[in-house]
């Protein structure tokens, strides 16, 4: 059987990442066979906390590829290009020979059988590929030169059930792996994958991740049988325990009941997010109970009571420290809190928090009077921006950053403010992701909002922007979420006008020393093309409209409003899908078609400036009419605009079937590419056509 069996055996690798890690290897492992002329029926993988397993089925290597003759560099190239010429190849240099062609002289070879030994090409194709991992983070350990996410102990490498020798440093292949760390740390010979799974199986090792998923949550069920719990397990928490556990086993555990009266984003984040613990609802599926799951990976005899008491007594010892942060952040006032933002540094080139709120009031004030809100609307969004930060220096925030808002949520509640502020304070984060939903309540979405603005606005105007890899502020999600909120609210805002606002507003509360390098134009220029950038993404990949549409349209048109653009790229892109739209497209091309010809051979652009006096005949005269017809754009009537143009093809047919556009006289000639000019002018009224022509 043509079957490769890859097993990368380490020390345990961070379970939240394990998942992309295991894609990153397969992914790398597989171009890389695909590049050297490897073929294969199926491939898949899985993983569990300390391997990294993958099968490849069918595999073998395409000799009729390699018979051939391929060209390399010229033989003047650099170095370096020959050499890796040589590497890509698995050549070297006496299976180079040199040829002159047309273009010069360059190296050729000759791929024969003694260049394309399928064992050879395949070590050397996975020690390569091995070598070029593409990781977030890595290290190296020893004296090994070697990187890898955690310390590489072993790779064992079978093919058609035969040990495939290669290695990578001092790490030499082999055939045999290694049961579970505790109950059977020995070495198991392998032949093929089957017997890989099922003897690690039987050795305390679940490898497949999806049944060490399945047997999580069946064990949970069968535990919590006949007693009045739920189970509702986060899928992010359920995958990173996935990631924890080569050997399953699920146990039942509790806290002292009084924690209860704790808020229940407490009790979740002290055992979700601290001991990846799954906390347990009351059969109503509402209340939080005082129940627990632990799942752990090791068998122990006394049936896990060891390991329940010890894990029982790390939570109530969590727990405790909780309530006292509670306690003690419950005796201070929430406008005491406020005072505090003065000590609490936002960023060392924008001032504290303290002042980034008062931004945020004022910008919340343009905010009010734009979106025409209700007198206790404006006061409640003026109350919900003093007090969004409070809970920042609070205790509970410093021991959970998790929570920051939700604690917030709790404190304004305690002191007696509204609905609106209190919700508004909890929802001043959202959307934390493209999938996440929106805030619910208006005075919610508008502070959420205005917190994207400052901060969009305050990074950019000191130039800390988002890198191709890196974005440490999060400002692609927070325009993201910026652009979600603005169409969800149908807010009409010129986003130009109100960066130009809220960078005047940090001038002024900023001291001399932090004044802004670059000038204010610059600034919202660099901002408005970033939002442009990540507007297209939206509405390419989370929307789903066609990114030709997308390119010919000015998205910074009416200062940046999003309402507006995003309404015209709707339309447009499923007005061209009609047949009306087809005809749109025609008219375009053909005039585009002549135009760009006579351009190119002249050397110059055509005005849209025509004579009427020039233009005669009858065809000339009941195509003038006619654009005399369409309906210009107004109030982003767009439909109605496109529509008139469409009007326009009975009478240009007629115009190019009867007429001769480079007329004999060179006055008429030019007069009649006006023109057209003209009518390629008015369809940039709503779009570069151009751009949509190209990418059809």
């Amino acid at each position: 059987m043509d079957e490769l069996v890859l097993e990368l055996l380490s020390e345990e690798m961070p379970a939240s990442i394990i998942d992309k890690i295991s894609f990153d290897v397969k992914n790398t492992v597989c171009k890389s066979l695909k590049k050297n002329n490897f073929t294969f029926s199926n491939y898949s993988s899985i993983y569990s906390p300390r391997r990294i397993t993958f099968v490849i089925e069918g595999l073998k290597l395409d000799k009729s590829i390699l018979n051939k003759q391929i060209k390399g560099p010229r033989t003047d190239a650099p170095s370096i290009a020959v050499e890796g010429f040589l590497r890509s190849n698995n050549l070297s240099k006496k299976d180079l020979e040199i040829k002159k062609i047309d273009k010069g002289e360059f190296f050729f070879a000759n791929l024969t059988s003694s260049s394309s030994n399928e064992l050879e090409l395949l070590k050397n194709t996975l020690k390569e590929s091995l070598q070029k991992i593409p990781w977030d983070k890595s290290m190296v350990w020893g004296s090994e030169k070697l990187r890898w996410i955690r310390p590489l102990k072993s790779i064992m490498c079978i093919y058609k059930s035969k040990l495939l020798e290669f290695n990578i440093g001092k790490i030499n292949s082999v055939d045999y792996t290694y049961g579970h760390r505790v109950h059977f740390p020995k070495k198991i010979k392998i032949l093929s994958f089957k017997q890989y799974t099922n003897d690690l199986l039987k050795h305390s090792v679940m490898v497949d991740h999806l049944s060490r998923e399945s047997k999580i949550i069946e064990e949970v069920i069968n535990l919590l049988k006949n007693k009045k719990l739920s189970f509702v397990p986060d899928k992010k928490l359920l995958k990173e325990v996935v990631g924890l556990v080569e050997w399953p086993n699920v146990l039942l555990g509790s806290f002292d009941s009084s924690y209860l009266k704790l808020p229940k984003e407490v009790l979740i984040s002290s055992m979700e997010i601290k001991q990846k613990y799954f906390p347990l609802k009351k059969s109503n599926k509402i209340d939080i109970s005082n129940n627990f799951i632990i799942v752990s990976n090791i068998k122990a005899e006394d049936n896990g009571k060891q390991v329940i008491k010890g894990n029982e007594r790390v939570l109530n010892a969590r727990l405790a420290d909780a309530k006292f942060f509670w306690d003690l952040d419950c005796k201070e006032t929430i406008e005491n809190k406020f005072l505090k933002l003065k000590g609490l540094v936002f960023h060392a080139k924008l001032g504290t928090v303290y002042l980034k709120v008062l931004r945020m009031q004022k910008i919340g004030k343009l905010l009010s009077s734009l979106f025409n809100l209700q007198e206790d609307e404006v006061l409640d969004l003026d109350r919900a921006i003093r007090l969004c930060k409070t809970d920042l220096v609070s205790s509970m925030v410093i021991e959970f950053p998790d929570l920051q808002g939700v604690m917030g949520y709790h404190y304004s509640n305690l002191s007696g403010e509204n609905t609106n502020v209190s919700m508004s304070i909890l929802e001043q984060y959202k959307p934390t992701g493209p999938k996440d939903s929106l805030p619910e309540k208006n005075i919610s979405k508008i502070l959420s909002l205005i917190e994207k603005i400052d901060t969009l606005v305050g990074f950019f105007s000191i130039d800390e922007l988002p890198s191709s890899s890196k974005d440490p502020y999060a400002l692609r999600r927070s325009t993201i979420g910026m652009i979600r909120i603005l169409l969800e609210g149908d807010y009409q805002v010129n986003l130009k006008e109100l960066f130009y606002a809220s960078l005047k507003i940090y001038a002024d509360s900023l001291p001399d020393e932090n004044k802004f390098k670059n000038n204010s134009d610059l600034i919202v220029e660099n901002l408005s093309n970033f939002v442009s950038e990540r507007l297209v993404f939206f509405l390419k990949d989370v929307v789903g409209l066609n990114v030709n549409v997308l390119n010919a349209i000015d998205l910074q048109s009416d200062n940046l409003n999003v309402i507006n653009n995003v309404k015209k790229a709707r339309f447009l892109d499923q007005y061209l899908k009609t047949k009306r739209g087809e005809s749109l497209i025609q008219i375009y091309r053909r005039i585009a078609n002549i135009l760009n010809t006579e351009e190119r051979k002249f050397g110059k652009f055509y005005s849209s400036s025509f004579s009427e006096k020039l233009a005669k005949k009858n065809e000339e005269i009941e195509l003038l009419k006619s654009l005399e017809n369409i309906k210009f754009e107004k109030d982003h009537n767009y439909e109605s605009f496109l529509e008139s143009i469409v009007d326009i093809k009975e009478p240009l047919d007629v115009f190019f079937d009867n007429l001769k556009i480079n007329d004999e006289n060179n006055e008429i000639r030019l007069n009649r590419l006006k023109i057209l000019s003209h009518v390629r002018k008015v369809f940039a009224g709503v779009a570069d056509m151009s751009k949509i022509i190209k990418g059809a």
